[in-house]
């Protein structure tokens, strides 16, 4: 009998302290699940602001390549009467972005090819310019001359067919920020 009513004390204690301690259970039930969908989203936000870092980290790389091309071919036309030191800052630049282009655009974009092709163009111009200084033979310099002026106009032509490579990589034309619902 003892027994018996020692475990319907327990029982009517237990019936009778139950919704307290569901409601406390609940409760931090109900701030764990707020507190995880709040890190949850801005983990997701973090995660969106990363790709779009990255997104414009790219770009930055690859417009720059168009840059280095662009501003080499600004000093290869430059008519300053000491153009060389120029030509040489900007083709050291240009060299690096072309060794980094392989790795940015897709070969069959051939950005790459480009790019050598317009190497090549630069060179003979540079070449042209730091021989005609100490020409050691008039007909070689005025060889060296119309591949200068030939290496001009075919890096003004590859420049052209580089933007139009590289325009679907560079372009703003549809930019748009992101949102939740991406």
């Amino acid at each position: 009998m003892v027994h018996m009513v020692l475990t319907s004390s327990i029982i009517s204690t237990a019936v009778t302290s139950s919704p307290a301690w569901l409601a406390k259970d609940y409760a931090t039930l109900a701030v764990a699940i707020i507190v995880g969908l709040i890190t949850g989203s801005i983990a997701f936000t973090q995660m969106k602001i990363a790709s779009a870092k990255i997104k414009l980290d790219l770009y930055n790389k690859r417009f720059a390549v168009y840059e280095a091309a662009l501003e080499y071919h600004q000093a290869i036309w430059s008519k300053d009467k000491e153009p060389l030191a120029e030509m040489d800052e900007k083709a050291k630049a240009f060299v690096k972005a072309y060794r980094e282009s392989q790795f940015l655009f897709a070969p069959k974009d051939g950005v790459y090819d480009t790019l050598s092709v317009i190497l090549q163009d630069g060179a003979k111009v540079v070449y042209f310019e730091r021989e005609k200084r100490n020409p050691q033979d008039i007909n070689d310099l005025h060889l060296m001359g119309s591949n200068a002026n030939k290496g001009r106009k075919s890096f003004s032509e590859n420049l052209l067919t580089l933007e139009k490579q590289m325009e679907k990589y560079i372009q703003f034309r549809d930019v748009k920020g992101w949102s939740m619902r991406d």
